[in-house]
């Protein structure tokens, strides 16, 4: 045993790993996630049988989409670049994070039996990042 464990009592050492533990795990959660202040946020209506707006643009980099079920009477959801939300009931919103998006053009719709033949989808253009402009002295 080292010199250090001898002094500690054990109650105290254990207090210690168990406190060095939590600052870890909050420190790797820290790191992980994308903040709302560095993505693009887009508002979403899923009515009937439409997606409003039908046609998203923005850039490549974090997105999230704020999806909101308007319509009155259905349950819908919605699917993009490889996400979606939940079957939403009337009112209900969720938010659908895509990280790190690449450029291109994406299919958008609802997934719930019939409403996408119905007319229920959309795209999502993301366009690549504009370059950082440097400025000159």
């Amino acid at each position: 045993m080292s010199q250090i464990n001898r002094r500690i009592p054990q109650g105290a050492r254990r207090r210690l790993v168990l406190a060095a533990a939590a600052v870890a795990a909050l420190t790797s959660c820290a790191g992980d996630s994308t903040s709302a202040a560095d993505a693009t946020v887009l508002q979403v209506d899923l009515g009937r049988f439409v997606i409003e707006p039908a046609a998203l643009e923005t850039y490549a980099g974090n997105i999230e989409l704020h999806v909101t079920n308007v319509d009155p009477d259905l349950v819908h959801d919605l699917v993009v670049y490889g996400k979606g939300t939940r079957r939403l009931a009337p009112g209900e919103s969720q938010t659908v994070e895509i990280p790190a998006a690449v450029a291109g053009q994406y299919r958008m719709w609802c997934d719930v039996p019939g409403h996408a033949n119905a007319g229920q989808v959309g795209t999502l253009l993301v366009n690549p990042a504009p370059s950082p402009t440097v400025a000159s002295p």
